[in-house]
């Protein structure tokens, strides 16, 4: 069985907030059920696994919030070796029924836009105001649950394909991958798996891409020694391009965000 370490960051009446690790092993097996007795937001920050409610999969990785209803049983699959960590948004029923008007989550996952990733760490960081931290968490539950724009609808066979693309992305951050690469390795091709990633998810698969490496990035940033080091590891050609992505999805460079987090 999976080990969990689930260490309280906040509670309040309102909200709280959870770092939750889990150090399992791979198995493209479904695992055991699972029920939660909460409603729930799940934000990876590392590792990557997969939910299954039924016949509805859902892939969480660092580019993803995976929605948890109270009583709905579902299954994890761990794809890795290397376990997985998230934050865990437990928002109160009062807050959540103003927040999407219900008790419940009809969507399974979304999108987290590259400012909420920047929420996202600050609020990983901790040692806030119990204030500022609700206030942050509020933003990011609140960014996520009424976004500024929603996809298009996309069948069920679409949202599988869009799923084993982003499972390979994850599984090889660094990998310079060409798209035929990509389309081959989970049967499709390049023309169809882009058309329907961009209709999916918003973006094409490129700058999914490099959301998923620079949101990896925020999470290493405090402890990495060697910028051009980090760089490399996480898939960039150069320190440069590394800090020029950066800057460009956070308005900051990457010594910048460390210095302002040390």
């Amino acid at each position: 069985m999976p080990a969990l370490d689930s260490r309280t960051l906040l509670t309040t009446p309102l909200l709280r907030v959870r770092d939750v690790r889990c150090s399992a092993c791979r198995g493209r097996h479904v695992g055991a059920a699972e029920c939660d007795p909460i409603s729930h937001i799940v934000i990876p920050y590392r590792g990557s696994f997969v939910r299954r409610v039924g016949a509805r999969i859902a892939q969480a990785d660092v580019n993803q919030a995976l929605f948890f209803n109270a009583a709905e049983e579902y299954r994890i699959d761990h794809l890795t070796d290397e376990g997985d960590a998230c934050l865990s948004l437990d928002l109160s029923e009062p807050a959540l029924v103003e927040l999407v008007g219900r008790m419940n989550f009809r969507e399974p996952q979304r999108r987290i836009e590259p400012e909420l990733q920047l929420q996202l760490a600050r609020l990983h960081r901790g040692g806030f105001d119990p204030l500022l931290t609700e206030e942050i968490a509020l933003r990011i539950a609140r960014g996520l649950l009424i976004p500024h724009h929603s996809t298009k609808p996309v069948t069920t066979a679409q949202r599988r394909l869009v799923q084993r693309a982003k499972q390979v992305l994850h599984a090889h951050p660094r990998h310079r991958w060409c798209l035929s690469e990509i389309a081959q390795s989970i049967g499709t091709s390049p023309v169809h798996l882009t058309q329907t990633f961009t209709r999916a998810e918003g973006i094409p698969l490129y700058r999914y891409q490099t959301q998923l490496r620079l949101a990896l990035a925020l999470h290493k940033l405090p402890e990495a020694d060697d910028l051009a080091a980090l760089a490399l590891n996480l898939g960039f050609s150069s320190h440069s391009q590394f800090t020029t992505a950066f800057r460009r999805m956070f308005g900051e460079s990457p010594s910048m965000f460390r210095a302002r987090r040390a």
